[in-house]
C-alpha cells in the first residue's frame, strides 16, 4: 500500500514551507526543534523511553507524539532520512510496548484521545518509509483506538455544553477524527469527530473569545482541535474554525494572561503559571492576520523570552507536536506590530467574568492586576475564588492566585466565613466596571457562590479600586452579610508566592520580593482585627489522585474580625525603597474618605461606598 503525508503538510508543499522557516524567529525556531531532533537521535535516552519521569504508561503517547513530530518534521524539511528512520524507531517501539489497555487504565478517553492523534500523525508523517509489516501493525493499533473512541459509552460522548466545552473533548474526538482520516471509509466517526469540534469551539470560549478554562488546558485542546480541523478542511473542504467568528479573539487571552515580566502568565483555576505550547494561538493568528498576537507571541517565547518558540516540553499537559505546528502554521508575511504601536487596549474584561489591566505593554517594572468573578462552561477546572485578585507590581508577583492544585476558597485572595467557603464549582458576576485611565473600578458579586446550607450568605459583593502610576495600589472593600444577621468570623485571605518574603509587622502584611521591592496590605477598617501568618504545615488537598502539600504552593496571611458584616477595607500598595504612603481614614454613615499621601507629596483622596471606589 502507497501512503502519501496529507493531513497537514504534503510532499508538494516542503519547498514552501522550507523558505518561509529561513529567517529571524522562525529561523531560530527551527534551529531549536534541529537541536532537539539531533538530541533524539543521537541518545537512545530520551529517544526510546516509553514513560516521562513521574508517569505511568497512559502517558507514552504524548512522548511518542512529540517525538515523532520533532523526528518526523526534521526529516521532511531537511530531507534527511535519518530524523525519519529514528522517528519510526521510536513510533514503533513504543506503539509494540503500549496498547489501548494502558491507556484506559491510566486516564480512561482522554489517554485513548492523547494516543489516536499521536499515532494518526504519527503514521501520516512516517508511513511513507515504514515497511508494510510495520504499516500494517501501526494501522491495526489505530483501528483499535478508534473504534473504542467511537464505542466508548461515556459523560464525555454526551451532547451537553458543561462537557463539550472541555479539553476532554477535544483530545477525545480530535483523536477520532484524525484516526478516520487516516484509515478511510470511517464517515460515521468523521462525522461525529466534526460535530464535536463544533460543539467544542462553540461552548470552550465564551463571546469575547475568552478559553475559560486558562490558557493551558485551552491551549491543550487547541493542540487536539486544531489538528483535526485543519486536517478535515485540507481533506473535506470544510472549514469547521471559520464557521465561528469569535475564534479570531483567541489569541487577545495570550496578551491578557501574560505578566508584566513576560516569562510567565496569571494562574487561575487549574492552570500553572508557565507559558503553555502556542501552536493554536499560531493557528488564529495566521489564519486572522493577527500582527499584535504574532509581536507577542513572538516577544515572549523567542530568545528574549522563554526561548521555546511556542513550545512546552516540560508542560504537565504534554508539549506534543507543538514546535512543528508552530512553524507550519506560521505566516512571515504577517508583520509584527507591537501593542503601543497598534494601540492595543491594556485592559481586557471577558464576558465570563475575568479582568486583566496593565499599566504598560514594554516595562516589566509596571503593575498589572486580575479579578475574577464569572462562570466556567466547563466546572471540572474551576476553582472557589469568585471576586479574588491578585497584584503584581516592580517585576515581583506579590498576591497571586496560586496555580493548580488549591482550588478552596481559602487558597484565594478572598473572603471565608467562618473557615468556610465557596461551593466548588462556584460562580460569580462582575455587576460593574469603569476603566478610568489611571486608574480601574470593578465590583464583583460571589453572593451564590458560597456554601448556602452552612452560611446563609445574604449578599457578597466585592469593589476593588485598582491606581496606576509609580506606587501603584489597590483599595477594596467587602460587603458581605449572611440572612440570620448573627456575627461570625470573617477571614480577609492574602496569598504571596514561595519565593518572597511574608511577615507582619506594626499591624500590616508585608511581602518583599526577590529585588528588595515591597507590598504592604493595610485593612483600615474595621478596627478590632486579628492578623496572622498562616501554619500551613500538615495542610493538604487531594487532587488528581493524590495528597498535595498547600505549603508546596504559597505562603498566606489572613485578617480575621467578628461582625454581622466586616465591610473591610483594604489599601494595598506595591513601593520600592519602602516608598508606601501614610493612609488615614475617616467614616460616615454610609462613606468613608481614604487619604493617602505619598512621599513626593502627592495626595490621593478615595471615597468608598457600597457602589463604587473612586479618586476624587
Amino acid at each position: 500500500m502507497d501512503y502519501k503525508t496529507k493531513l497537514l503538510f504534503s510532499a508538494e508543499e516542503i519547498p514552501s514551507i522550507r523558505e518561509k522557516l529561513k529567517n529571524g524567529w522562525y529561523r531560530e525556531a527551527f534551529e531549536l526543534l534541529i537541536s532537539r531532533a539531533d538530541r533524539l537521535v543521537n541518545f537512545d535516552s530520551p529517544a526510546l523511553d516509553i514513560i516521562a519521569p513521574g508517569h505511568g504508561k497512559g502517558t507514552a503517547q504524548r512522548q511518542l507524539e512529540y517525538k515523532t513530530g520533532i523526528l518526523a518534521f526534521a526529516g521532511h524539511i531537511t530531507g534527511e532520512v535519518r530524523y525519519i528512520h529514528r522517528g519510526i524507531e521510536v513510533y514503533m517501539n513504543t506503539i509494540r510496548k503500549t496498547h489501548l489497555e494502558d491507556f484506559i487504565q491510566f486516564n480512561g478517553h482522554l489517554c485513548v484521545g492523547d494516543a489516536a492523534r499521536a499515532q494518526a500523525t504519527a503514521y501520516d508523517m512516517l508511513a511513507p518509509w515504514m515497511t508494510p509489516s510495520d504499516r500494517a501493525y501501526a494501522i491495526n493499533e489505530l483501528q483499535r483506538l478508534g473504534e473504542w473512541l467511537y464505542t466508548c459509552e461515556s459523560t464525555w460522548t454526551r451532547n451537553h455544553s458543561g462537557v463539550e466545552s472541555c479539553n476532554h473533548s477535544a483530545v477525545h474526538f480530535g483523536g477520532l477524527g484524525l484516526a478516520a482520516l487516516v484509515l478511510g471509509n470511517q464517515e460515521d466517526w468523521l462525522d461525529w469527530a466534526a460535530q464535536k469540534m463544533r460543539a467544542y469551539f462553540k461552548y470552550s470560549t465564551d463571546a469575547t473569545g475568552f478559553m475559560t478554562e486558562g490558557l493551558p488546558y485551552g491551549c491543550y485542546g487547541l493542540l487536539a482541535a486544531i489538528t483535526f480541523s485543519e486536517a478535515y478542511r485540507r481533506l473535506r473542504g470544510i472549514d469547521i474554525v471559520g464557521e465561528f467568528p469569535k475564534n479570531a479573539k483567541i489569541p487577545n487571552q495570550l496578551l491578557a494572561q501574560t505578566l508584566p515580566s513576560q516569562k510567565r502568565i496569571v494562574s487561575f483555576n487549574d492552570n500553572l503559571a508557565e507559558i503553555p505550547n502556542l501552536c493554536g494561538i499560531m493557528y488564529f493568528i495566521s489564519k486572522y492576520k493577527d500582527s499584535t498576537a504574532l509581536y507577542w507571541l513572538q516577544r515572549i517565547s523567542g530568545k528574549d523570552g522563554n526561548g521555546r518558540y511556542g513550545s512546552d516540553p516540560d508542560g504537565k499537559m504534554g508539549d506534543g507536536t507543538s514546535l512543528p505546528y508552530t512553524l507550519l502554521w506560521s505566516d512571515p508575511s504577517i508583520t509584527p506590530i507591537s501593542p503601543d504601536e497598534a494601540n492595543y487596549s491594556t485592559t481586557t474584561v471577558t464576558e465570563s467574568g475575568r479582568v486583566f489591566v496593565r499599566e504598560s505593554w514594554e516595562d516589566k517594572d509596571k503593575s498589572m492586576f486580575f479579578f475574577t468573578s464569572g462562570f466556567d462552561h466547563h466546572r471540572g477546572h474551576n476553582h472557589a475564588d469568585q471576586n479574588s485578585f491578585a497584584f503584581f507590581a516592580h517585576g515581583e508577583e506579590f498576591l497571586i492566585d496560586p496555580p493548580l492544585i488549591p482550588n478552596a476558597t481559602e487558597c484565594h485572595n478572598t473572603v471565608i466565613i467562618d473557615g468556610i467557603g465557596q461551593t466548588m464549582p462556584s460562580r460569580g458576576e462582575i455587576v460593574k466596571f469603569e476603566d478610568r485611565g489611571d486608574s480601574f473600578f470593578v465590583s464583583g458579586d460571589a453572593t451564590e457562590a458560597y456554601e448556602w446550607l452552612s452560611l446563609l450568605v445574604g449578599y457578597a459583593r466585592r469593589n476593588v479600586l485598582y491606581v496606576k502610576g509609580e506606587v501603584p495600589y489597590l483599595v477594596t472593600f467587602d460587603d458581605i452579610q449572611t440572612e440570620d444577621d448573627k456575627e461570625k468570623t470573617y477571614s480577609y485571605m492574602v496569598h504571596t508566592g514561595l519565593d518572597n518574603v511574608m511577615e507582619i509587622k506594626q499591624d500590616d502584611i508585608w511581602i518583599v520580593g526577590k529585588s528588595g521591592a515591597t507590598c504592604r496590605v493595610r485593612i483600615c477598617s474595621p478596627k478590632e482585627l486579628k492578623l496572622s501568618i498562616s501554619d500551613l504545615s500538615g495542610k493538604t488537598v487531594f487532587r488528581y489522585v493524590s495528597q498535595h502539600k498547600l505549603a508546596d504552593y504559597y505562603q498566606e496571611a489572613k485578617v480575621d474580625t467578628v461582625a454581622k458584616n466586616p465591610k473591610f477595607i483594604a489599601v494595598i500598595t506595591a513601593a520600592k525603597d519602602n516608598a508606601h504612603p501614610e493612609v488615614d481614614i475617616e467614616h460616615s454613615k454610609d462613606r468613608s474618605i481614604v487619604t493617602l499621601t505619598f512621599r513626593s507629596g502627592r495626595i490621593d483622596k478615595i471615597l468608598v461606598t457600597k457602589e463604587d471606589i473612586k479618586i476624587i
